[in-house]
């Protein structure tokens, strides 16, 4: 399990997995280095060790700023010279040892040890599957990308969700995910350079489709229209001059229709109206010099990968953090840095000038990810705050219906970065936990189910481990699909 913030834990997996990266570019490492680091080892251990008897040996060449090879103990004095020399990295019964050794073997300093009782070079502090040899990227737990799904599964509605159990997962690399409109049962798992498209109608689950790209935010959008052709849109940054890109596919198999440059200003997040005709994209950020807190309207409906200019654009008083569609798509909600929902007319994206109304949301600028649906009927809009809060609020009258609290009052920086309705209208779903750190609590980041008419907790769906960064229920009401830490669960009643 993860047990710190997890910029420190990504810190750590690089440091450790970095020498086997580096590894083939090495010349072999020097046998006097490689004798002194075993004997070491023995001394330290007690037990004969050689290279046979190892699980595991990475190495890279350092320099090292002084005599210490970079282990100063505190108390001890230095000779403060550049000190030629290596980092190695041995794996021997459930633990790394670190040590650092001179180019010629005279000085060998154990820098320390980590646990890691499945070898893949990950600490087990910050193993989340410390008994598998796993991935780093995937925090040590081996990349799952097949399940399998019971054959008989009732639609969950507000009346039954006290029966949902967790079906099955997958494991990949931080998920997002989405189910298409048509109701096949595809669900497009994004995860971290590659998006994976699945047929949830089958009971075995295995990748239908495999999408490799260059993923910023690894969010997706999918939409399968009623004449069956399935739209794929992934985000994607050109580094050399920093322009974002929305890549929208289609098409059997799918292939690129459009490449849309929608600038320079961040990309926060897309969404498709419900013909799939039409794509919006949200800007802005609070550190730009010059910030673009703009929704961006583009006709998607022909392909092409010419650059085009948007249809409509609207601004906002602060950044844009999320957008979505109403069902009939005549409306667009969009929430912003400042706390604001706003409510636009779309039904002429072009004459789009001025927003029909704002609302208080509890958005920031530091938080992007927020949850925001409309339910099937679009009577309702359900907004996810940082203050761990998702808010009701009635479309028509554009008053507060209800409030709920999704992640728990004492939960410190608590958010809620998902919120869906189920098909049927009749539950409302949503997910947070805590940006950038394991779960206080299974409470803090669990999935949790309401009467979506009176906001009565049904369930709590406490499997995840970290923040929730998508919910999904399929457009047959059977699964709830909710993506998070490195797990894509699926949620349902068997039987």
């Amino acid at each position: 399990m993860l047990k710190r913030f997890l910029p420190l834990t990504l810190c750590l997996l690089l440091l450790i997995a970095l020498p086997t990266i580096a590894l083939a570019q090495l010349e072999p490492l020097p046998q006097p280095v490689m004798d002194a680091t075993f004997a070491a080892l023995t001394a330290q251990t007690g037990q004969s060790v050689s290279a046979e008897t190892v699980s595991r040996m990475d190495y890279f060449p350092q320099e090292f700023p002084d005599a210490s090879l970079g282990c100063a103990q505190e108390g001890e004095m230095y000779a403060q010279v550049i000190t030629p020399g290596y980092q190695v990295l041995v794996t021997f019964q459930g633990v790394i040892y670190d040590y650092r050794v001179a180019q010629d073997a005279s000085n060998v300093v154990l820098c320390l040890t980590i646990p890691d009782r499945d070898s893949d070079t990950i600490d087990d502090s910050f193993d989340a599957c410390p008994d598998e040899a796993g991935d780093p990227n995937t925090l040590g737990c081996p990349l799952v990308t097949t399940t399998v799904l019971p054959a008989n599964l009732t639609p969950i509605t507000a009346a039954n969700a006290a029966s949902v159990t967790a079906l099955n997962r997958l494991t990949v690399v931080a998920p997002r995910i989405a189910f298409s409109a048509a109701g096949d049962g595809t669900i497009g798992v994004g995860a971290y350079d590659q998006v994976l498209l699945y047929n949830t109608s089958a009971t075995d689950l295995s990748p239908t489709a495999q999408i490799d790209i260059q993923v910023q935010g690894n969010k997706i959008a999918l939409f399968n229209a009623t004449t069956g052709e399935t739209r794929l849109a992934v985000s994607a940054l050109a580094a050399a001059d920093s322009t974002f890109f929305v890549q929208v596919f289609g098409g059997n198999p799918l292939t690129t229709l459009q490449v849309l440059a929608v600038g320079q200003s961040t990309l926060n997040s897309f969404a498709f109206n419900p013909n799939g005709m039409l794509l919006a994209t949200s800007h802005g950020s609070a550190q730009a010099t010059t910030p673009d807190n703009t929704v961006k309207l583009w006709d998607v409906a022909t392909a092409g990968t010419e650059a085009v200019p948007p249809v409509a654009t609207l601004a906002h008083d602060s950044q844009v953090n999320m957008v979505v569609f109403s069902p009939a798509g005549n409306l667009l909600a969009s929430t912003t840095g400042s706390g604001m929902v706003y409510l636009w007319d779309v039904s002429n994206p072009a004459a789009a000038a001025a927003p029909l109304a704002t609302l208080p949301a509890n958005t920031n600028a530091f938080f992007i990810l927020t949850g925001l649906a409309f339910s099937p009927d679009g009577s309702l809009l359900a907004v996810g705050g940082d203050d761990g809060q998702v808010r009701v609020y009635d479309v028509a009258s554009r008053t507060e219906r209800y409030v709920v609290q999704a992640v728990p009052a004492d939960v410190e920086n608590g958010i809620v970065t998902a919120v869906a309705f189920s098909p049927d209208g009749s539950l409302l779903a949503a997910g947070g936990g805590v940006p950038f750190m394991e779960s206080p609590s299974p409470q803090a980041s669990a999935v949790t189910l309401w009467d979506a008419a009176s906001g009565t907790p049904v369930a709590s769906l406490t499997n995840h481990t970290a923040l929730v960064l998508d919910l999904a229920f399929s457009t047959d009401g059977r699964l709830l699909a909710s993506g998070g830490d490195t797990s894509v669960w699926f949620w349902g009643i068997a039987g």
